[in-house]
Formats: structure tokens, sequence, C-alpha cells
């Protein structure tokens, strides 16, 4: 069968759908490839199966196209199809999964035909590391090795993956489920270790039954080979790290008075550095009444039902909530007609009036989260847009602007560089955003400033720090605020009313403005002041 791809196999050309990544840069939101959308090959968009972004905006989805076929986009480059013959002579036959490293690899787990017969494989894209049907030994060390069998869902931070699969041997000739992980720390001599296998003893107690495959199913490794699965105990949900057993449906929550309901379907993500999301229905352990659902991020609960966020507050409903590599919670909501994406305590999207796909005003009816970059810097989020609520995709820009270069940033008290952070929309009329300044000393005074000139003016009225905006530089002087003990202090900027020296004035498209916090702060020799990191944000 000849190639449906648009690229060479494996080489992700960039051959990108507008408005493409770039636009991520100058705007809030952009869009992706959505349902009904037709690709480069002609082939139309039927729905989208899987996706995943980095934290340089870079974008790859799973869709299945009007001929009932599976292909992968990166960037929008059609980079594998079924169809496509790989370099080992493989054709494929079936897209099972795909995952991103967090380097930017790209793995596929996929069924292929060498041209006798068929079989599962998971490849590393424009590396060696093969993982396939074989056998490794038992590990309790029995003459009886284990034959894998099949292979489904993946998940990879190199030297590791974790792979769904089906096994025989160890002792017994029936095919079972298992979860397991492949260490390519030695790429001649990979080893693989069993995480869970059904009918084998579980930890706390009970017997693994299977790896769920449905709806919610998780898989996450860390770089350092700690593994994530969600598994059933006995007919009971579970969450695995490292195969110990961290959650379990019936059993006490982080929160004491609360226990996981019999019934629980659980999401659980970790990320990169280790930070560890929970999220379930609840009740109480003294009552068993329903207490609705709730967010845990490294056993401290992060989001719970009632929370004031956009326009209501947190209802009882969330979904895929999801952690970045700083320990946010990223979640989605719904609270009666409304729903939207938030970040931490920032709403950062909600149903009603938005930009997406470069229009000015869209109507959104649901707004749901696909997945997030490891900082969580970039999102996609998957939107019913408009009267006939038609199925679009976005990248959302969750932190906007970028940190200046090139203007040296002095450590203050605390020993280490103030930061500014900003979320929300880049366009003028989409209402005031938040900006924070962070890793600032407890308790001193800022002040806020902006400027559409760059400079770099060492040790500015004395100061310590350094001040990297130049020209007319305004001053939020009915917003000074004072750092909490935690040296985080928020303030907001409307772009419509942008404070000059000879008075306020409106952002347009097109301008890149720079923002930077002067505070006070303490040295050896005395009081003195500091400037945090400035940050630049283009209005779009």
């Amino acid at each position: 069968m000849p190639s449906r791809s648009s690229a060479a196999v494996l080489s992700f050309v960039a051959a990108v759908l507008p408005p493409g990544p770039a636009a991520a840069q100058t705007a809030s939101a952009y869009g992706l490839p959505s349902p009904g959308d037709v690709l480069p090959n002609g082939e139309a968009i039927l729905y989208v199966d899987e996706c995943h972004v980095g934290d340089s905006g870079s974008w790859v989805m799973l869709v299945t196209t009007s001929l009932n076929t599976e292909l992968v986009l990166r960037d929008g480059a059609i980079v594998l199809a079924e169809g496509d013959v790989l370099a080992s002579g493989d054709e494929v036959e079936d897209i099972h999964d795909i995952d991103v490293t967090p380097s930017g690899v790209l793995v596929f787990s996929l069924n292929v035909d060498n041209g006798f017969f068929r079989s599962d494989k998971v490849y590393a894209a424009g590396l060696p590391w093969i993982v396939e049907n074989s056998t490794f030994p038992d590990p309790a060390g029995s003459p009886s090795s284990y034959a894998v069998r099949g292979l489904a869902q993946v998940a990879a931070a190199f030297p590791y993956m974790v792979v769904q699969a089906q096994v025989s041997g160890g002792g017994s000739a029936i095919v079972r489920e298992a979860t397991l992980l492949y260490d390519f720390s030695n790429p001649l001599a990979p080893t693989t270790r069993i995480l869970a296998e059904e009918g084998t003893p579980a930890p706390g107690g009970g017997t693994f039954e299977q790896v769920p495959t449905y709806l919610f199913i998780e898989f996450d490794v860390l770089p350092d080979g700690r593994a994530l699965t969600k598994i059933d105990i006995d007919g009971d949900e579970a969450i695995l790290l490292d195969g110990a057993g961290v959650a379990r449906a019936g059993e006490l929550s982080p929160d004491p008075a609360l226990r996981w309901r019999s019934s629980t379907f659980f999401s659980a993500r970790v990320s990169s550095a280790g930070h560890l999301l929970l999220e379930g229905e609840l009740e109480d352990v003294g009552t068993g009444a329903y207490q609705g659902e709730r967010i845990f991020v490294d056993g401290i609960l992060a989001v719970g039902p009632g929370q004031p966020f956009g326009s209501g507050t947190t209802g009882s409903y969330y979904l895929r909530g999801q952690v970045d590599v700083q320990g946010r919670v990223h979640f989605t909501h719904r609270t009666g007609t409304l729903s939207g994406y938030a970040r931490g305590s920032d709403m950062i999207m909600e149903t009603g009036l938005c930009a997406i796909d470069g229009l000015t005003d869209v109507t959104v009816d649901f707004v749901g989260m696909q997945a997030i970059s490891d900082s969580g810097r970039h999102v996609i989020l998957k939107a019913e847009v408009g009267p006939a609520a038609t199925e679009r995709y976005a990248i959302v820009q969750a932190e906007l602007g970028a940190p200046v270069t090139g203007c040296p940033v002095v450590p203050n008290s605390t020993g280490v560089i103030g930061r500014l952070e900003a979320s929300g929309s880049n366009r003028p009329s989409a209402g005031p955003f938040p900006i924070t300044g962070v890793d600032l000393p407890p308790t001193q005074l800022a002040l806020l400033l902006c400027s559409k000139v760059s400079n770099f003016t060492p040790n500015p009225g004395g100061s310590t720090g350094n001040l990297c905006l130049g020209g007319g530089i305004g001053r939020y002087l009915t917003q000074i605020g004072v750092t909490d003990a935690a040296g985080t202090v928020t303030m907001t900027v409307d772009a419509l009313d942008l404070p000059q020296p000879a008075g306020a004035v409106s952002a347009v498209a097109g301008e890149v403005w720079g923002f930077q916090m002067w505070h006070r702060d303490g040295s050896a020799g005395g009081p003195t002041t500091n400037l945090t990191q400035a940050r630049q944000i283009a209005f779009g």
C-alpha cells in the first residue's frame, strides 16, 4: 500500500496548517486541526483521538479520518499514517497510541505487518529503541519465561517506557493484562519489569484484575523510571506509583475526614518533577454522605466544590485535572451552564466570547482541557463553538508573554531573582489580566512599571537591581502592593488603560509592552530596592 503521509515517515517536516505554531507568540489562542477540517492529503478529520503539546508550543495529534483510518499530525504535517512502510520494512496496519517524551521524541504504539505476519511494536522516532512481541525472564526467578503477546498504550521518558500489554507464561498459559516498564539504560540489553499483572497479589491486599481499557486510563513515567498507572483491584480502581498503591477506591483520601467512594473513577497524573495529582469522588468517613469531587496535588487539596472561579464557582464535576512541573493544578470544571479552564486560581478561558481560530469573537458553549505542556505554558482545549456547537481544538498560551533577555537580573535578599508571571488573553478588548511578582522578599512594598521600550539601566536611583525598561515608563501608582509571606504580589493590567507619563493609553494589536516590578529589599548594608526580571507581552 502506498504511503499516505505528506512528509517522509518520521521526518517531522513542518508543513504547517495555518495559522500554525508561530501564532502562539502573538495570540492567546490559535486553532488546531479539528473535526471536519481537510488535511493536506485530502482526507477530512472525523475525530481527534489523542493530543500532546510541548513547552515550545509544538503539538502532536492522533486523528481518525473520513476514510476511517488513523494518522499522526505534528505541527500540521502528517508524519505517520496507516499504510505507511517504515524503515524496518514493516507496514503500519493500526496506530494504537502515541506519546511525546519530555525531550520531544515522538513514540508510536503500532500494529504492523512485516509481510509474513502481524504484530505489535513500539517505536521511538529517530532512536533504535523498539519494544515488540518478545520474551523476558520470569522476575520471580522460575525457569518459565514471559511472552509479550500484545502492546497497546505507551508512555515514555527515555530511557524508560511504560506499556500496557498482554502477556502469558510465568507458569501459566493464560493470556493476562499487564503493565510493563522497559529500561533502555543499556540499549543493547534492555530490561523488563512487571508493574502490575492480572491475577497476582496487589499491594495492600487483594488481586489485580486488569489494566483498565476505558476512558480516563492513565500511564505516566518519570525520567528516574518511576511509573504511574491505574489498575483494577478486586473490582475497585486504584492508582500505583512505582508499583506501590497511592490511592484506592473505598480507602482514605489525603483528607482523613473523607474516603474515596467505592464507585469512583480516578484520574491521576504525575509531572516530570514528580508532583502527583489525584482526582476522584469522595464521601464522608462517618456518615457515608457524598461530598463531590476533589483534586489533590502532593496530598494537599487543590480544587474542591464551591471555590470562586471566573464568573461563578466550581461545581462538583471536573474533567481531567493535570499538574505541571511547578506543581500547579490545571483543570476544567462545569457549574450549571458555565464551563471553563483554570490554572491554579486563575481562570484562563470560560464559556462566553473568546478568541479562537483568528476570529475576534466566538461563542464557546463548552470548554474542556485535553493536554498541557510540562511547564503548563501551553494547553490544548476542546470547545463547542457557535450555535451549532461545532467541535474545535485550539492551543491556549496560558502564560502571557516571555521574560526579557539581554538585561541581567540581580538576585534579591531571598537568594533568587524576582520574576513576573502573567496569564489571560493578550487581546486588549478581552479585559484586565493578572500579573504576579514571585520569589520576592516577604512583606515588602512593590510597584509595577510598564513601557513600550526596552533598555538597560544599572542601579537606577541607587537600587541593587537593573531597570530593563526605557522611554516613557508608566507607574501603577494606584496599585502599590505588599508581598505576602510567600513573597508574591498580584496586580491587574488593563491593556486599554496603560499608565504613561503623559496620561493613560491603550495598547493596539502588534504592540509589544514590557512590564517590570520595583520592590523594596534588604541587604547587609541596610534597606535597598531591587527589580524583578522584566516580561514582554505582544498584544494581538
